[in-house]
């Protein structure tokens, strides 16, 4: 299933950004928690500056070195 996300950041600039719907359940990968993630379809510039964005404001800045974008 494709999902499309289109927002205005805070930073004032549109965001449009899709991906698709990915789920597991017991038994596919031992590692994986059941439930479902969505996979981003390369992510535009404006997507990661609000990504980068909303982890700063959740208090969690060491996290945020660590994210791969």
């Amino acid at each position: 299933m494709i999902i499309a996300l289109s927002f205005e950041s805070p930073h004032g600039s549109f965001v449009d950004v899709r991906g698709e719907v990915r789920w597991n359940t017991r038994g596919l990968a031992a590692r994986t928690p059941e439930g479902f993630g969505v996979r981003l379809h390369e992510p535009p510039r404006e997507f990661c500056e609000f990504f980068v964005w909303a982890v700063e404001q959740s208090g969690q800045d060491s996290e945020a070195e660590s994210v791969d974008l």
